[in-house]
Parts: C-alpha cells; structure tokens; sequence
C-alpha cells in the first residue's frame, strides 16, 4: 500500500521570528541543544531585536555548560538593553549564571553593577551583596 508522506520545510512557509521560536523549542524539548540554538539564532537574525529570541537563546546557553557562558553572557547584556525589564535583573542572571562555574571575578563584577544601578530595589541588592560576598569568599579560597 502507498503511503504519502508529507516533509514540512520553513521555505514553504514565511520564515518569521515566531515561527523559527516554535521550532527552536521543539527542538529544545526533544534535547535537540545545538539546533535548537540555531534555530532561536535565525529567529535573532530576521529581527536584530527578538526579545523572545534573544532570551529562550540566553537561558538554553546559560545551562548548556562553562563553555557557553560567555555566549549567554552576551544575549544577556543585549537583553538588557532592548527589554523593557530591568537591566538589573539580567545582570543579576549572569551573576548566577558564571556563580554555577566558578567564574567568582565576574559575579563579582555583575552582583557591583546591580548594587550601583538605581533602578535595583533593595532586596535585589540585598540579594546581589549576598552573592557579592560569597563569590569574594570563594574567589579568595582559589574554588
């Protein structure tokens, strides 16, 4: 018996953000990291300011491993800029974020951003000065 079979391309239908977003996290679900990355990546490229890209693309990479912090780091810092949130709280995310590998200098030097910023409440500096300290405590210790 014959059996139609039916392949699904991005090319037969208009390739928008929303639609590379969709894929992206299908793809994610299905463990799928790097091409789930590519496909938030192209969403980024047809719209240089894709919030929703930008982040599902930072929050993948920030859990992807050390190697991907930098990149996470990045989306992160653009995040901040073209979100209407607060750039602190993207700050205090990749404070968190380099505290999970170790990086103590820079949870250091995000957790200072926050506790300079005037648009940080004071629990959230609150909570940037604890990180702050544990991070020089570690730092110190050479962890």
């Amino acid at each position: 018996m014959a059996r139609n079979c039916y392949t699904w391309s991005p090319k037969k239908v208009k390739a928008t953000p929303e639609l590379y977003l969709r894929l992206g996290k299908s793809l994610e679900g299905l463990g799928e990291v790097d091409k789930a990355i590519g496909k938030y990546s192209k969403a980024i490229k047809l719209d240089p300011e894709y919030v929703d890209g930008y982040r599902c693309r930072a929050d993948l990479l920030a859990e992807g491993g050390p190697e991907y912090a930098d990149d996470a780091a990045r989306d992160y810092q653009i995040l901040s800029r073209i979100s209407d949130g607060s750039p602190v709280m993207f700050y205090m995310e990749i404070a968190k974020m380099y505290g999970k590998y170790g990086r103590w200098a820079e949870v250091i030097h995000y957790c200072e951003k926050v506790v300079l910023s005037k648009k940080a409440d004071k629990s959230m500096k609150e909570e940037a000065e604890g990180l702050k300290e544990d991070a020089e405590i570690k730092k110190a210790r050479g962890e």
